[in-house]
């Protein structure tokens, strides 16, 4: 909460000069510009002194689930605690300046305790927009001492990735070996064709084998056949290095393609019913930072930043190799560089393991770099798919949140 002293010096200023007129020369029009001076400072001076003590902020989102691009309808609800409520309100929603509407909003309030706005805005970029500190101004009667207030706003919303038209060429269903790492089959009657491995994070409780959880000290999942030929790990490289073109500048548009792209693969992999976990290269540990369920990698998509911080794209592709991780990997990222095809070399050629990489990078007329177009011809030697993704649809802006 914030006094504006400017307004009280220059009023002040004037009414000492007009008491000094009239004490000097007199006259009725000195008098009644005294007096209305005068009115303007006592009406301020309630305005400021006794007004809210402070203010509550609710901000209500979309039931329905929001896309990026999308128009926006949400709902403010302010609630003025002590004090006298204020005769009008100026609000400067940061939301609406992220949306690229800088226009305040002007609200006849009448001296209410509670007021609902609603407002609707349209260019909203992805992300998780949590609490922030919304501006609001309340003044006088004659819009001349006013007083700031700065409100926790308590409200959180998620605005999801675009889906845009990128049909990924890839298939989800099983690899091209068919065979799955670190599964065991599970011996006994009762149990024809079922097989058992480590748990991860999302495997539902009834699928753990309790007994061999107990004699090996760790949780074991019991799954069917079927669904180790269905067991996919998408990874959306967020490494700033990756998206840096040739001029050393960023392309954070670079990176929106790549999660676009995310965001459809998830989509498809669904729709196949194939079994997929995704993951941003955000830690060096997998599970910090991963999801099996589609809404899950939703949420993550929306809030994913690209960074300087954390693992390099040939970083977390030696991370992948290492550990019990699943057979069919899609690793996509901004440039398919030296490094990155050393690492994939050393860590994925001519094993059980599948890799495909995805390059959304690309020149003007659609295609790979001719230095990547080289890389990616020794890689697909050795087993290992390189694909560049086609984008056939508008992409919206980078992404935003609070």
């Amino acid at each position: 909460m914030r006094t504006l002293l400017g307004p009280w010096i220059c009023s002040g200023m004037l009414t000492a000069g007009l008491l000094f007129l009239y004490a000097e020369h007199g006259g009725y029009s000195v008098l009644f510009l005294f007096i209305v001076t005068g009115f303007m400072m006592v009406q301020g001076l309630i305005a400021q002194g006794a007004g809210p003590v402070r203010i509550e902020a609710i901000r209500e989102g979309p039931i329905s689930r929001l896309t990026a691009d999308q128009q926006l309808n949400y709902t403010l609800h302010f609630t003025f605690i002590g004090g006298i409520p204020p005769l009008w309100v100026e609000i400067h929603d940061p939301l609406a300046l992220e949306a690229g509407q800088a226009a305040p909003m002007y609200i006849f309030n009448g001296y209410r305790r509670q007021i609902r706005v609603t407002q609707d805005i349209y260019g909203l970029r992805r992300g998780i927009y949590k609490s922030d500190h919304i501006s609001i101004i309340c003044g006088d009667m004659f819009g001349w001492f006013i007083r700031k207030y700065n409100v926790q706003q308590e409200g959180l919303f998620i605005v999801f990735p675009k889906i845009g038209e990128v049909k990924p060429t890839l298939s989800f269903h099983g690899s091209n070996t068919g065979i799955e790492v670190n599964v065991e089959p599970l011996i006994g009657p009762g149990n024809p064709g079922m097989f058992i491995r480590q748990y991860e994070i999302g495997d539902a409780w009834r699928s753990i084998h309790w007994k061999g959880s107990s004699k090996q000290a760790r949780l074991l999942t019991r799954i069917s056949e079927q669904e180790t030929l269905q067991h996919n790990l998408i990874v959306l490289d967020c490494h700033k290095g990756s998206y840096t073109e040739m001029d050393n500048t960023t392309t954070e548009l670079t990176f929106e393609k790549a999660v676009c792209y995310a965001v459809s693969c998830i989509k498809t992999a669904c729709n196949q019913s194939a079994r997929v976990h995704f993951h941003l290269s955000y830690s060096r540990i997998l599970h910090e930072s991963s999801s099996s369920t589609e809404d899950e990698a939703m949420v993550m998509l929306a809030g994913a930043q690209i960074s300087d911080q954390g693992p390099t794209s040939a970083d977390c592709i030696k991370s992948l190799a290492i550990g019990e991780m699943p057979a069919h990997t899609l690793f996509i990222t901004g440039h398919l560089s030296e490094t990155l095809v050393a690492a994939s070399l050393t860590s994925f050629a001519f094993r059980e393991r599948s890799l495909a990489i995805i390059i959304v990078s690309q020149n003007s007329s659609g295609l790979l770099l001719r230095e990547e177009a080289e890389r990616a011809e020794i890689l697909k030697q050795v087993g290992i798919k390189v694909e560049h993704a086609h984008f056939s649809s508008s992409l919206p802006a980078v992404g935003g949140g609070l």
